[in-house]
């Protein structure tokens, strides 16, 4: 995962790319636990640009279908703000965008707090075997 990555798929090209932790990649597993219920999850954002261990393309395209299903229409929640609203997610297991909006009309106050939670592990998919898939970001 990189901002850089992100960045790119958008088109900017503007990129100092000669201090590698400067541009801040690392990799993630791409299935994970929550270890409070047991369920797994896909680790996908934006910023991942391949899969540790497949040839770069095929694990481009996997991530590409895989981004796909997780964000049909189905599988999407979206919030028509009111006044006085409060949305909580876990961004362990959430995609989440903000919309557009028109900041000439609309006032946004947003507010984070955020847990401290265990590292994440690949995990078995239910009943068919894992690799140790992890994402990682350009070189």
């Amino acid at each position: 995962h990189s901002s850089t990555t992100a960045r790119r798929w958008l088109g900017f090209e503007d990129f100092d790319e000669s201090n590698p932790a400067v541009m801040g990649r690392v990799n993630h597993d791409l299935v994970r636990e929550l270890p409070e219920t047991g369920r797994k999850t896909l680790y996908l954002s934006a910023h991942a640009d391949h899969i540790v261990g497949m040839p770069v393309p095929g694990g481009r395209l996997l991530l590409a279908e895989l981004t796909e299903h997780a964000t049909r229409p189905d599988n999407v929640f979206t919030h028509t703000w009111q006044a006085s609203d409060l949305v909580i997610w876990d961004n362990r297991c959430t995609m989440h965008r903000s919309r557009p909006y028109r900041a000439d009309r609309e006032t946004r106050q947003l507010r984070r707090a955020s847990t401290v939670a265990p590292e994440f592990a690949a995990c078995d998919a239910v009943g068919v075997q894992v690799p140790d898939w992890k994402i990682e970001a350009a070189a």
